[in-house]
């Protein structure tokens, strides 16, 4: 069988995305997307964590540190630099997962080139 065969369910699903694409996601269907983010990476390479719990702490540090809204903050951790960031985690103290995740994140995020990648994905509104 060819690996480039298209099916009838293949292109509708291929349609159906380039529709949805031209419009924002809501940030619902973003946090659907759980494998690509700050969520999917903490909940596929920390399983000993409490994915949500962590998921808290990045957000309150990257809407406090940016000074951005929590949808805002929202979006950041399920773009491709929230995955950055669960990446930039060293450390996860089970005793404290949301302190210490936030403390983490918070200082990832104060680097200028973070702010600057931040910026790009909350003006994209993807």
């Amino acid at each position: 069988m060819n690996s480039m065969q298209i099916t009838i369910g293949k292109l509708k699903r291929i349609i159906r995305e380039t529709i949805e694409s031209d419009r924002p996601l809501t940030d619902d269907e973003r946090h659907e997307r759980v494998g690509y983010g700050f969520l999917g990476t903490i909940e596929q390479d920390r399983p000993d964590v409490d994915a949500d719990l962590a998921f808290n702490g990045a957000l309150d540090a990257v809407s406090e540190t940016l000074g951005c809204t929590t949808a805002e903050a929202h979006r950041v951790l399920d773009s491709n630099l929230g995955r950055h960031l669960a990446d930039g985690i060293s450390d996860i103290d089970s005793a404290s997962t949301y302190g210490s995740v936030y403390d983490s994140v918070a200082a990832q995020v104060r680097r200028s080139s973070f702010r600057r990648d931040a910026v790009r994905v909350i003006s994209a509104g993807r």
